[in-house]
C-alpha cells in the first residue's frame, strides 16, 4: 500500500484479493457481498520470513484446478498512476482495442467500467473502486480472461475503508 501511496487505501501493509478458482470465479451472482467465494485481506505488516514453499503449503487443490476456470493464468505485476483527468478514462475507454495494451483498465480508485450495466444500483454505498481487473491480451495472450472478455471489481464503502474494514465489500465480474 505505500507504494500506491493513494488516500483512502492504508498507508501501508498489503491489500490481497483472493478469488475461488471455480465455474463463476467465486461469485454468488445472487448476493455479491458473500464472501464465501472471495476474500479481501488487509495485513498491516508483513513477515518477510515467510517463505514460497510456505505459503504453496496451504494450497487446497478443487476440481476446477485442472479446467482453467481462472481468470489470471499466471504471476504478473500492475504499475498503477494517477489518470490525468477524469474525462480522460472515460475517453480511452471508448477507443478500447483489445490487441493493445494502452486499452486495459486495471485500476483503484476513480470511475469504474463494466461490459454490463452497474449491478451496484440498490447497494449505491459501496462508493469505492477498491480494485479492478480487466481482461488482458497483452502480445495477444490470455493473461487475464473473465468469461468472454470481461472485468471483475471490487468495490467497499469509503467508511469502511478507513477503518480497515474489508469485511464488507462487493465483488463482481461481467463479460460481453
Amino acid at each position: 500500500c505505500a507504494q500506491v501511496g493513494f488516500a483512502p487505501l492504508p498507508a501501508y501493509g498489503l491489500l490481497q484479493f483472493w478469488i475461488l478458482n471455480d465455474d463463476v470465479c467465486g461469485l454468488d451472482f445472487e448476493n455479491p457481498k458473500n464472501q464465501d467465494g472471495f476474500r479481501v485481506i488487509y495485513y498491516p505488516e508483513t513477515d518477510p520470513t515467510v517463505t514460497k514453499s510456505e505459503v504453496q503449503a496451504k494450497f487446497v487443490k478443487n476440481q476446477y484446478d485442472d479446467d482453467d476456470c481462472h481468470p489470471v493464468s499466471g504471476e504478473y505485476g500492475l504499475s498503477f498512476y494517477p489518470a490525468e483527468s477524469e474525462e480522460q478514462n472515460w475517453d480511452d475507454y471508448d477507443d478500447y482495442d483489445a490487441n493493445q495494451t494502452d486499452g486495459v483498465y486495471h485500476q483503484i480508485g476513480g470511475y469504474p467500467y463494466f461490459t454490463q450495466d452497474d449491478p451496484r444500483e440498490e447497494d449505491s454505498e459501496y462508493d469505492f473502486l477498491l480494485f479492478q481487473l480487466d481482461s488482458d491480451f497483452r502480445n495477444h495472450d490470455d493473461v487475464i480472461l473473465w468469461g468472454d472478455a470481461g472485468i471483475g471489481n471490487f468495490f467497499i464503502n469509503t467508511e469502511k475503508l478507513k477503518k480497515l474494514d474489508f469485511t464488507d465489500v462487493w465483488y463482481n465480474w461481467d463479460c460481453c
